[in-house]
């Protein structure tokens, strides 16, 4: 009797009806062999016991219980942690607002953590916050977890709690896409407004502008009636809830043409162009030969020219003295281009001439601006290309009113910037130039075909204007009507 207790004593303490089992295995051991009826042999024991067995069902536990701790079931048996409370509030910086730590005053951000976000957003954006800015704040069971600021449309600032209790920013700014706008619009009243009627962001006319700007003067050439053609790829940032208009910057022009004069028929031609072993294009008329002088002669658009070279009674001293430059009236704010590539020798307040600006150029030629309400970012020995703002018209220093003084010098001597004898700075000949004349072929025929089809491929519009008076099979025939665009 005491084999078989000592053979099946573990699944009876193991088994889960552990009582039963106990209570079995005591009556087991007080039997007395000597009383009652005689005990069975062994063997029989066995048999029963094993008959017992199948009869109940019971069944030794399962292996993998071995390997397990009393933590692990434990912690099995534990209730699952309760998510956390997460608050999203939206908000936009207002003009009582005085900085940051003001702003966050009724949400009970500790100070010790305004710091910290401050820190974090100064190490990636210097500049402050605006009136209107959108704010987006998440609370994290009570604590500031993440402070979002839409600061434009090219930059949104995250920052994070890091897992010190630091904040981290980062710049979550979308990627822009590359689109080419194309142009097609007829003068009716300024270059400006013509095309803002037409849909054109500001950033795509002022591109048109610099590139026409080489050619064109705008007071006298630009005329109602008048129609100016172009294609203009930008960076363009898709609208969105913050900014429902998008954003479009970096503008480059790759076609202009314009017709102008009082119905003359006059027409002025540029295409953008890559030369071998140059990393910038340069702009050339169909002859090959540039499109930019060395030195603009009006560096300025939409100007009017109130006093020419040369002697003058002077309009606030009232004595008759030499005018060195020319003079330009403008509304105050009228961006002013550099008149050409060169390292800006000269940027600040300048006695008589109020905000200066200085260029020195190649071949011995200086240009000079003043008056400026303000500068366009240019300091003292960057370099700037033609075309590029330098500054904005204003009537700073000794002025009667919001104009542009214009000087250019040729080796230290003033010359008149309105009748200088100009080179033309680059040009194309030989196997080159009979290279880019096919090119302009294929590029003519491509816009063409583009306006006929109202921009599909490659070419895209804000607004783009319906054009039924163009005929693609009317164009000259060395127009090649089946070349298909060529995507980007």
């Amino acid at each position: 009797m005491n084999r078989v207790f000592s053979e099946y004593k573990w699944w009876i303490l193991g088994s889960a009806g552990g009582t039963a089992g106990l209570a079995f295995a005591i009556a087991l051991i007080a039997h007395d062999p000597n009383e009652g009826t005689p005990a069975p042999s062994p063997a029989l024991v066995t048999a029963e016991m094993d008959e017992d067995i199948y009869t109940e069902d019971v069944s030794p536990p399962p292996l993998a219980i071995e390997n397990e701790t009393l933590e692990d079931i434990v912690e099995a048996e534990a209730e699952p942690e309760p998510e956390p409370d997460i608050v999203e509030l939206s908000a936009v910086f207002t003009r009582g607002n005085n900085g940051l730590a003001d702003f966050l005053r009724p949400y009970d951000v500790p100070y010790v953590e305004v710091l910290s976000i401050d820190r974090a957003i100064d190490a990636i954006e210097r500049a402050g916050f605006k009136v209107d800015d959108p704010i987006e704040l998440r609370f994290m069971d009570g604590q500031l977890d993440r402070f979002t600021w839409f600061k434009d449309a090219l930059t949104k600032i995250v920052v994070h709690r890091h897992e010190d209790g630091d904040f981290v920013a980062v710049n979550e700014a979308p990627a822009p896409t590359q689109q080419r706008f194309l142009i097609d619009t007829e003068i009716d009243s300024s270059f400006y407004m013509s095309l803002k009627e037409d849909g054109m962001a500001d950033e795509i006319i002022l591109e048109m502008a610099r590139v026409l700007g080489f050619s064109l003067d705008f007071r006298y050439d630009i005329h109602q009636g008048n129609r100016i053609r172009g294609s203009v790829t930008c960076d363009f940032y898709e609208a969105s809830a913050y900014f429902p208009d998008g954003l479009v910057t970096n503008c480059n022009t790759n076609y202009a043409h314009a017709r102008i004069g009082y119905g003359s028929g006059d027409t002025v031609e540029i295409f953008e162009h890559f030369i071998d072993g140059e990393e910038d294009s340069v702009y050339l008329d169909p002859d090959g030969r540039s499109a930019a002088n060395t030195i603009l002669r009006v560096p300025i658009n939409g100007a009017r020219l109130s006093s020419n070279f040369g002697g003058r009674r002077h309009p606030v001293l009232g004595t008759w003295r030499n005018h060195n430059g020319t003079d330009f009236a403008a509304p105050t704010g009228t961006p002013i281009y550099a008149a050409g590539d060169g390292i800006v020798e000269r940027a600040n307040r300048y006695g008589s001439f109020g905000n200066y600006v200085r260029i020195r150029h190649s071949g011995g030629y200086k240009t000079a601006y003043a008056h400026m309400s303000r500068f366009g970012g240019f300091s003292e020995g960057e370099r700037v290309r033609q075309g590029e703002v330098i500054g904005y018209v204003g009537t700073t220093g000794r002025s009667t009113g919001p104009h542009l003084h214009y000087e250019v010098y040729l080796d230290g001597r003033p010359i008149n910037s309105q009748t200088m004898a100009m080179p033309k700075v680059a040009y194309l000949e030989g196997e080159a130039l009979d290279q880019f004349q096919q090119d302009i072929e294929g590029i003519r025929g491509e816009f063409a075909i583009a306006l006929a089809r109202q921009g599909v491929n490659d070419f895209v519009s804000l607004t783009f204007p319906a054009l039924p008076e163009i005929n693609p099979f009317s164009l000259p025939r060395s127009v090649s009507l089946s070349r298909q665009l060529r995507p980007e």
